[in-house]
């Protein structure tokens, strides 16, 4: 007598030696019952281990996510200060739309056109370190009141990025 195999149609137990399943009558291979222990097996083995590390990342971004610092953007009133790393002339544009421009005439390098915004008075530089009060809050500019050197009372607009919390 042949051995115990697992009909693949209905999971009825049939013999080896069998041509059909005596449970549903099927016609088909037949399937021995330590290899259906061994698929379920490494199945479940498979998903405790994606579980682990999916928990493992989880918790890393988790723990990463606790110890970053907090970034805390300048709010409207609060007196801040413009720097840049490294020092030097930061440009702010009068309107938004000169903010906009002197960004671009940033990235193409051109000198004659920043020049003539100033000489125009649509953009205006202070040192890096000047001291200034946000007046208006954008998603990424800030207008600002200069409140020291020579623009002290000047207002101009300027990336978010460059105004710095106040060393009170």
């Amino acid at each position: 007598m042949g051995e115990l195999l697992i009909c693949t149609k209905c999971r009825g137990y049939v013999s080896s030696d069998a041509t059909r399943c005596p449970v549903c009558g099927a016609r088909t291979r037949w399937v021995h019952p330590v290899m259906i222990n061994v698929v379920f097996g490494g199945l479940l083995l498979a998903a405790i281990i994606a579980a682990i590390f999916y928990g493992a990342g989880d918790f890393l971004r988790w723990r990463s996510a606790q110890e970053a610092p907090k970034t805390r953007h300048a709010r409207l009133g609060e007196l801040t200060k413009i720097e840049i790393d490294g020092g030097g002339l930061l440009l702010l544009g009068a309107t938004e739309a000169g903010r906009d421009r002197v960004m671009q005439l940033l990235r193409a390098d051109d000198k004659e056109g920043i020049a003539a915004m100033f000489a125009a008075g649509t953009a205006f530089g202070v040192q890096s370190g000047t001291d200034c009060r946000v007046i208006e809050t954008g998603f990424f500019t800030y207008e600002v009141r200069i409140l020291a050197g020579e623009h002290s009372g000047k207002s101009g607009f300027i990336a978010r990025e460059w105004v710095k919390e106040f060393d009170r």
